[in-house]
């Protein structure tokens, strides 16, 4: 491994001094997505005993993408009921891809309709969208039909008919 780290390579292209800052967030985003692979190997690779911390403690992670991660491996899991609390926390904060990972979740279970109707006013437009394409409750999906977002508006219409044809 030392080697194949230490071979010759083609030398590093300095970004130009007026897009180091970009250069600098795609790199920490780069580096977000490596935490939360190596978070979802640790899953993996963790006994038994030691996956529910691992979880908790990944919910929990400032890092969105371990946070996703997260969620992901709960949802396989043969019974993730019992995490359901802790991933609704995952709602306050993060970024909109969390966000929505957690809705997608959360939106398994009908007793969580009421958290998904409050996440119905999520200032991201994509989190509102995997809300009214969740949400069975038909007051909160007609107040979504006067969303500013078009995706919002054919989401809750969707939903809509389902509801109606029920």
């Amino acid at each position: 491994l030392l080697a194949s780290c230490t071979a010759e390579t083609a030398p590093v292209k300095p970004a130009p001094a007026d897009d180091s800052s970009a250069r600098i967030r795609e790199l920490e985003a780069e580096v977000a997505q490596l935490r939360g692979e190596l978070f979802a190997m640790q899953i993996k690779a963790a006994p038994a005993d030691r996956v529910v911390s691992l979880l908790r403690d990944g919910l929990r992670s400032p890092t969105s993408e371990v946070r996703i991660a997260a969620i992901r491996a709960i949802a396989a899991l043969p019974d993730p009921k019992p995490y359901l609390d802790d991933v609704v926390s995952c709602l306050d904060g993060g970024n909109t891809a969390c966000r929505v990972t957690a809705i997608e979740f959360i939106a398994r279970f009908p007793e969580a309709q009421k958290t998904l109707a409050f996440a119905a006013r999520d200032p991201a437009p994509e989190v509102r969208r995997a809300v009214a394409g969740a949400l069975r409750d038909f007051v909160v999906l007609r107040m979504m039909l006067e969303d500013k977002d078009d995706g919002v508006v054919e989401k809750a219409i969707d939903s809509l008919g389902v509801i109606g044809d029920n």
